[in-house]
Protein backbone atom coordinates (compact mmCIF):
# COMPACT_ATOMS: atom_id res chain seq x y z
CA UNK A 1 0.00 0.00 0.00
CA UNK A 2 2.71 2.59 0.90
CA UNK A 3 4.07 1.55 -2.38
CA UNK A 4 1.37 2.19 -4.11
CA UNK A 5 0.54 5.60 -2.86
CA UNK A 6 3.75 6.78 -3.31
CA UNK A 7 3.17 6.04 -6.69
CA UNK A 8 0.20 7.93 -7.21
CA UNK A 9 1.72 11.23 -5.63
CA UNK A 10 4.88 10.84 -7.89
CA UNK A 11 2.10 10.05 -10.89
CA UNK A 12 -0.40 13.19 -9.52
CA UNK A 13 3.11 15.18 -9.58
CA UNK A 14 4.08 14.32 -13.09
CA UNK A 15 0.19 15.15 -14.23
CA UNK A 16 1.15 18.84 -12.49
CA UNK A 17 3.82 19.50 -13.88
CA UNK A 18 2.74 18.19 -17.35
CA UNK A 19 -0.43 20.66 -17.34
CA UNK A 20 1.55 23.13 -15.93
CA UNK A 21 3.69 22.96 -18.57
CA UNK A 22 0.84 22.62 -21.21
CA UNK A 23 -0.35 26.10 -20.10
CA UNK A 24 3.12 27.54 -19.98
CA UNK A 25 3.48 27.05 -23.82
CA UNK A 26 0.01 27.92 -24.05
CA UNK A 27 0.65 31.12 -22.96
CA UNK A 28 3.54 31.73 -25.23
CA UNK A 29 2.19 30.61 -28.12
CA UNK A 30 -0.45 33.17 -27.49
CA UNK A 31 1.99 35.80 -26.59
CA UNK A 32 3.55 35.00 -29.84
CA UNK A 33 0.16 35.38 -31.82
CA UNK A 34 -0.26 38.84 -30.54
CA UNK A 35 2.97 39.95 -31.44
CA UNK A 36 2.79 38.92 -34.78
CA UNK A 37 -0.65 40.45 -35.74
CA UNK A 38 -0.99 41.02 -39.38
CA UNK A 39 -1.95 44.94 -40.15
CA UNK A 40 -0.14 45.44 -43.45
CA UNK A 41 -2.59 46.28 -46.00
CA UNK A 42 -4.50 48.41 -43.43
CA UNK A 43 -3.73 52.00 -42.29
CA UNK A 44 -1.68 51.03 -39.51
CA UNK A 45 1.99 52.08 -39.09
CA UNK A 46 3.95 51.27 -35.99
CA UNK A 47 5.18 54.41 -34.09
CA UNK A 48 8.51 55.20 -32.66
CA UNK A 49 10.41 52.51 -34.04
CA UNK A 50 13.63 54.44 -33.32
CA UNK A 51 16.11 51.29 -32.72
CA UNK A 52 17.17 48.56 -35.08
CA UNK A 53 16.12 45.68 -32.91
CA UNK A 54 12.46 44.96 -34.53
CA UNK A 55 12.66 45.16 -38.61
CA UNK A 56 12.17 41.02 -38.67
CA UNK A 57 8.99 41.45 -36.57
CA UNK A 58 8.08 45.01 -38.60
CA UNK A 59 8.14 43.25 -41.92
CA UNK A 60 5.55 40.58 -40.82
CA UNK A 61 3.19 43.07 -39.33
CA UNK A 62 3.24 46.65 -40.78
CA UNK A 63 3.53 48.31 -43.91
CA UNK A 64 5.38 51.51 -42.11
CA UNK A 65 7.17 52.88 -39.42
CA UNK A 66 7.50 56.19 -37.96
CA UNK A 67 10.59 56.91 -36.27
CA UNK A 68 11.69 60.52 -34.58
CA UNK A 69 14.99 62.85 -36.24
CA UNK A 70 16.90 65.22 -34.91
CA UNK A 71 18.84 67.19 -37.61
CA UNK A 72 22.83 67.68 -36.98
CA UNK A 73 25.32 68.66 -39.29
CA UNK A 74 26.68 65.20 -40.04
CA UNK A 75 24.17 62.76 -39.15
CA UNK A 76 20.37 62.63 -38.95
CA UNK A 77 20.10 61.43 -35.28
CA UNK A 78 17.24 59.23 -34.53
CA UNK A 79 16.30 59.55 -31.11
CA UNK A 80 12.87 61.65 -29.21
CA UNK A 81 14.06 65.03 -27.25
CA UNK A 82 14.53 65.21 -24.10
CA UNK A 83 15.88 61.37 -24.78
CA UNK A 84 19.64 61.29 -24.81
CA UNK A 85 20.98 60.47 -28.35
CA UNK A 86 22.38 57.20 -28.64
CA UNK A 87 24.13 58.12 -31.90
CA UNK A 88 22.16 55.83 -34.22
CA UNK A 89 21.99 58.00 -37.89
CA UNK A 90 19.78 57.28 -39.86
CA UNK A 91 21.99 55.86 -42.67
CA UNK A 92 22.93 53.07 -40.41
CA UNK A 93 19.22 52.63 -39.84
CA UNK A 94 18.16 52.37 -42.91
CA UNK A 95 21.66 50.18 -43.76
CA UNK A 96 19.75 47.40 -41.46
CA UNK A 97 16.57 47.93 -42.53
CA UNK A 98 17.53 47.25 -46.50
CA UNK A 99 18.66 44.06 -44.81
CA UNK A 100 15.88 42.69 -42.67
CA UNK A 101 12.97 44.84 -44.43
CA UNK A 102 13.50 46.36 -47.67
CA UNK A 103 10.11 47.09 -48.21
CA UNK A 104 9.51 49.21 -45.37
CA UNK A 105 8.11 52.71 -45.28
CA UNK A 106 8.74 55.23 -43.13
CA UNK A 107 7.33 58.20 -41.43
CA UNK A 108 10.55 60.34 -40.17
CA UNK A 109 9.17 62.68 -37.44
CA UNK A 110 11.63 65.34 -38.03
CA UNK A 111 11.69 67.26 -34.37
CA UNK A 112 14.55 70.83 -35.43
CA UNK A 113 13.63 71.33 -39.19
CA UNK A 114 13.99 74.86 -39.65
CA UNK A 115 15.02 77.49 -42.10
CA UNK A 116 19.03 77.20 -40.95
CA UNK A 117 19.15 72.98 -41.43
CA UNK A 118 16.62 72.69 -44.00
CA UNK A 119 19.37 72.41 -46.90
CA UNK A 120 21.40 69.68 -44.87
CA UNK A 121 18.67 67.81 -44.12
CA UNK A 122 17.51 67.61 -47.71
CA UNK A 123 21.16 66.82 -48.63
CA UNK A 124 21.73 64.05 -46.13
CA UNK A 125 18.17 62.79 -47.25
CA UNK A 126 19.26 62.52 -50.64
CA UNK A 127 22.61 60.93 -50.20
CA UNK A 128 20.83 58.41 -47.94
CA UNK A 129 18.11 57.43 -50.17
CA UNK A 130 20.79 57.55 -53.18
CA UNK A 131 23.28 55.24 -52.11
CA UNK A 132 20.69 52.39 -50.87
CA UNK A 133 19.03 52.72 -54.14
CA UNK A 134 15.31 53.19 -52.50
CA UNK A 135 12.82 55.65 -53.88
CA UNK A 136 11.93 58.71 -52.42
CA UNK A 137 8.13 57.41 -52.50
CA UNK A 138 9.23 55.11 -49.28
CA UNK A 139 9.32 57.80 -46.94
CA UNK A 140 7.50 61.07 -45.29
CA UNK A 141 8.73 63.98 -43.75
CA UNK A 142 6.60 65.14 -41.07
CA UNK A 143 7.21 68.71 -39.02
CA UNK A 144 5.41 71.73 -37.56
CA UNK A 145 6.83 74.14 -39.59
CA UNK A 146 4.86 74.01 -42.81
CA UNK A 147 6.83 76.98 -44.21
CA UNK A 148 10.43 74.83 -44.21
CA UNK A 149 8.54 71.79 -45.65
CA UNK A 150 7.89 73.11 -48.94
CA UNK A 151 11.34 72.92 -49.73
CA UNK A 152 11.51 69.27 -48.30
CA UNK A 153 8.24 68.55 -51.00
CA UNK A 154 10.18 70.76 -53.82
CA UNK A 155 12.79 68.22 -53.75
CA UNK A 156 10.45 65.22 -54.22
CA UNK A 157 9.34 63.98 -50.29
CA UNK A 158 5.75 63.80 -49.52
CA UNK A 159 5.42 65.92 -46.36
CA UNK A 160 2.93 66.43 -43.48
CA UNK A 161 2.10 69.51 -41.42
CA UNK A 162 1.76 68.59 -38.06
CA UNK A 163 -0.92 70.18 -36.03
CA UNK A 164 -1.14 71.01 -32.93
CA UNK A 165 -2.83 69.93 -29.83
CA UNK A 166 -6.40 70.96 -30.18
CA UNK A 167 -7.42 70.28 -26.87
CA UNK A 168 -4.95 72.68 -25.50
CA UNK A 169 -6.71 76.15 -27.20
CA UNK A 170 -9.68 77.98 -25.69
CA UNK A 171 -9.83 79.69 -28.76
CA UNK A 172 -9.97 76.53 -31.12
CA UNK A 173 -11.62 78.91 -33.97
CA UNK A 174 -8.89 80.88 -34.10
CA UNK A 175 -5.93 78.09 -34.06
CA UNK A 176 -8.25 76.78 -36.84
CA UNK A 177 -8.22 79.74 -39.28
CA UNK A 178 -4.66 79.83 -38.51
CA UNK A 179 -3.84 76.22 -39.33
CA UNK A 180 -5.94 76.95 -42.99
CA UNK A 181 -4.60 80.12 -43.72
CA UNK A 182 -1.18 78.33 -43.70
CA UNK A 183 -2.43 74.97 -45.48
CA UNK A 184 -3.17 77.28 -48.58
CA UNK A 185 -0.50 79.70 -48.74
CA UNK A 186 1.80 76.96 -48.69
CA UNK A 187 0.24 74.12 -50.88
CA UNK A 188 0.76 71.09 -48.44
CA UNK A 189 -1.94 69.58 -48.34
CA UNK A 190 -1.46 66.42 -46.05
CA UNK A 191 -2.20 67.39 -42.07
CA UNK A 192 -1.03 64.48 -39.10
CA UNK A 193 -2.75 64.78 -35.63
CA UNK A 194 -3.04 62.84 -32.35
CA UNK A 195 -6.68 60.89 -33.03
CA UNK A 196 -8.25 63.04 -30.54
CA UNK A 197 -8.00 66.20 -32.59
CA UNK A 198 -9.54 64.11 -35.70
CA UNK A 199 -13.54 65.04 -33.89
CA UNK A 200 -12.33 68.45 -35.29
CA UNK A 201 -9.95 68.24 -38.46
CA UNK A 202 -12.99 65.51 -39.82
CA UNK A 203 -15.29 68.48 -40.03
CA UNK A 204 -12.77 71.64 -40.82
CA UNK A 205 -10.50 69.88 -43.12
CA UNK A 206 -13.25 67.43 -44.58
CA UNK A 207 -11.07 66.86 -47.93
CA UNK A 208 -7.68 67.05 -46.69
CA UNK A 209 -5.64 63.81 -46.38
CA UNK A 210 -5.16 63.07 -42.83
CA UNK A 211 -2.39 60.76 -40.73
CA UNK A 212 -3.30 60.27 -37.09
CA UNK A 213 -1.76 57.93 -34.33
CA UNK A 214 -3.79 56.70 -31.44
CA UNK A 215 -1.01 55.73 -28.71
CA UNK A 216 -1.12 53.28 -26.04
CA UNK A 217 -2.38 49.84 -25.67
CA UNK A 218 -5.61 50.66 -23.50
CA UNK A 219 -7.03 53.12 -25.26
CA UNK A 220 -9.73 55.34 -23.59
CA UNK A 221 -13.64 54.63 -25.00
CA UNK A 222 -13.41 57.86 -26.78
CA UNK A 223 -10.80 57.24 -28.29
CA UNK A 224 -11.65 53.66 -29.39
CA UNK A 225 -15.01 55.43 -30.86
CA UNK A 226 -13.25 57.88 -32.95
CA UNK A 227 -10.63 55.48 -34.20
CA UNK A 228 -13.22 53.36 -35.44
CA UNK A 229 -14.96 56.53 -37.95
CA UNK A 230 -11.37 57.57 -38.49
CA UNK A 231 -10.83 53.83 -40.34
CA UNK A 232 -13.15 54.27 -42.43
CA UNK A 233 -12.56 57.57 -43.49
CA UNK A 234 -11.03 57.30 -47.05
CA UNK A 235 -9.31 60.72 -46.46
CA UNK A 236 -7.10 58.91 -43.44
CA UNK A 237 -3.83 57.55 -44.77
CA UNK A 238 -2.21 56.26 -42.02
CA UNK A 239 -2.62 55.51 -38.39
CA UNK A 240 0.34 55.33 -36.28
CA UNK A 241 0.02 52.47 -32.95
CA UNK A 242 1.87 51.45 -30.17
CA UNK A 243 3.39 48.11 -31.81
CA UNK A 244 3.46 45.12 -29.30
CA UNK A 245 7.28 44.60 -28.88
Amino acid sequence: MPTSINTLKCSLGDFVVLVVSVFVLLGLVGCSKQEAVDYRGQKYWAHRVNTVDHFQALEKSFDGAELDLVITENCLDIYHPPDQSKGLCLASYIEQMIKEAPELKLWLDVKNLNEQNVSSFIHQLDAIFDDNGLSKDQVLVESTEINVLTQVRDAGYAVSYYLPHLEHFQDKKTVIDNIRNKIENSGIATISTDIVNYKYIENEFPSSPKLLWALGRNLKEEVVEQLEVAEKDSTVQIILITPDF
